[in-house]
């Protein structure tokens, strides 16, 4: 559970720097390096997926200022950045201009999240306003790039898609409720969807009775458990204070940037939908000048009543320099990406282009983009 910092020293050869960082036991999910400061040496933001054992409650993400000597200090935990400490369960991150300024802001997307934006002041890290707060989804992943030539940076955010077996919306949004329902000093997790204004349980009563064993007493028959919304089934009390997290939009889509915290929000094709998008990487493939997209995806490690995301071969998208993208079909894009993706680069060999495709469990994959 420790980050840890290798040094390089010129020859491609690695040192592990013992004092750079101290125990933090979150599960990091990103580490980005950036001045925010100006003062000459590059600081890191490193975000935490979720606690070990405790899915859904806050993990502690991370702000290190570097003293000059590669050594960090977290400063997140200071009074002035607990909106950035606690930001979520951060699964990717960015720094890029949003505001138009000389300086980069820190974009934030997580699991029952919304897109985030930090700006700094010295060290205090400040929350920008914006219409993505209003998109709460299970985001794996975010890009920056002007996509419709205005001379801002825009952005591309992957989410679960709506080929899955849980759906969302403003008026229908899934829910997270997190509390000790039992009193057996544990914190137990229930999802909810809302189906006819009730926030109905996910669960089926089998397992969600070997989690809280009152259930099965108070709903001997299946149809009764049915019936029922979360309000019917847990104290009101326990509800009232619990931890509860939401996603209303699940939607893999570009967020075009008009100024002022302002997004034009575009759903990407119904073909991307079908998986979620866990990396997206932005090249001018075609040599047209115009920016294009390369999408992939899949999620295999969901509960069997669930099924699992296994949709995407990879996706390449063409753009047409004003924030629209058509999608090439599979078999002239030449994508094959069968496996759960999760990093997608394009790197220069021989002065050559070429994709370079991470898959979870799998061979790296090697395309050479022509």
């Amino acid at each position: 559970m420790q980050d840890r910092l290798y040094l390089n020293d010129g020859k491609g050869n690695f040192q592990l720097s013992p004092r750079a960082f101290r125990n933090n036991g979150m599960n990091t999910s990103v580490a980005v390096a950036y001045d925010y400061d100006s003062d000459g040496d590059q600081d890191l933001f490193v975000g935490s997926r979720s606690m070990p054992n405790q899915y859904g409650l806050p993990p502690m993400n991370y702000l290190y200022k570097n003293n000059g000597k590669a050594e960090f200090v977290n400063i997140s935990t200071n009074r002035e950045n607990e909106a950035l400490g606690n930001a979520g369960m951060i699964t990717d991150a960015k720094w890029v201009n949003l505001i138009g300024d000389e300086k980069k802001e820190l974009l934030l997307v997580g699991e029952w999240n919304a897109p985030k934006i930090f700006s700094f002041e010295g060290d205090k890290a400040i929350l920008q306003k914006s219409n993505l707060s209003e998109l709460e989804g299970w985001w794996y992943t975010c890009e920056a790039a002007d996509l419709d030539k205005d001379g801002d940076q825009d952005l591309i955010l992957g989410n679960v898609g709506h080929n899955f077996y849980l759906k969302a919306d403003a008026e229908n949004p899934l829910k997270l409720w997190i509390n000790d329902f039992d009193d057996n000093r544990a914190f137990d997790k229930v999802m909810t969807r809302t189906i006819d204004g009730k926030d109905k349980p996910v669960f089926l009563k089998k397992d969600l009775a070997e989690q809280i064993v009152s259930i099965k007493k108070q709903n001997i028959m299946h149809v009764d458990y049915a019936e029922k919304s979360i309000q019917d089934i847990l104290p009101k009390d326990k509800l009232d204070k619990s931890l509860k997290r939401q996603a209303n939009y699940l939607q893999s889509c570009i967020a075009l940037n008009e100024g002022n915290g302002t997004f034009k929000i575009q759903t990407l094709p119904d073909e991307i939908q079908l998986s979620c998008v866990n990396d997206v990487t932005v090249f001018d493939v075609n040599q047209d000048g115009n920016l294009d997209l390369i999408t992939g995806g899949n999620k295999y490690g969901f509960l069997p009543q669930f099924s699992k995301l296994d949709a995407c071969r990879g996706n390449y998208l063409q753009g047409d320099g004003k924030g629209n993208f058509e999608l090439v079909p599979p078999q002239n894009s030449g994508l094959n990406l069968d496996g759960e993706v999760r990093q997608i680069s394009v790197i220069q060999t021989n002065g050559k282009n070429q994709l370079l495709v991470l898959l979870n469990d799998e061979k790296p994959l090697l395309y050479e983009i022509e």
